[in-house]
């Protein structure tokens, strides 16, 4: 039905196809997302409309699949340089602060946020793709720390 239609792009980068003299974003129309739905690619990629890349996300879902800025602290997702020199864990997970402990290391930082995004997010995970560090043991610290939630004023 859409055959001989004229594919542009709109003003954030996003195929479109001009239906009914109005733009519609061609993923919407690929998952036929009603109005008001968020429609996420699961690569990250805005010009991969495959059916199987795309899912009907909350805001929060959304928002962790996206880009990490240019002017993070760290290379890694989910991780934070603290002021000491150190590095944190942290994240949001359906807009609740995920704290996953303080680190010297800045691979084993990214390595436990890793663990943490399969767990809160799992397929949707934007990973780091860090192996375990030597002599760093997981299976110690998900013992003896458990990861908490934290209020606003402790962030």
């Amino acid at each position: 039905q859409y055959l001989g239609k004229h594919l542009t792009f709109n003003g954030g980068g996003y195929p479109c196809l001009g239906i009914n003299n109005q733009l519609t974003q061609l993923h919407r129309l690929v998952i036929d997302a009603k109005s008001g739905q968020i429609v996420d690619h699961l690569n990250g990629d805005k010009l991969c409309c495959l059916r199987e890349n795309l899912v009907i996300s909350t805001p929060s879902e959304n928002a962790y699949n996206k880009a990490k800025r240019k002017s993070a602290s760290s290379q890694y997702y989910g991780v934070k340089r603290h002021l000491d020199g150190g590095w944190v864990v942290k994240f949001k997970c359906e807009n609740k602060p995920i704290y996953g402990g303080y680190y010297q290391r800045e691979d084993v930082a990214a390595f436990v946020a890793d663990q943490l995004a399969s767990r809160y997010w799992g397929k949707r995970a934007k990973l780091n793709g860090v192996e375990c560090p030597e002599g760093f043991c997981f299976d110690a610290v998900k013992e003896r720390a458990v990861v908490t939630t934290l209020t606003s004023m402790d962030l």
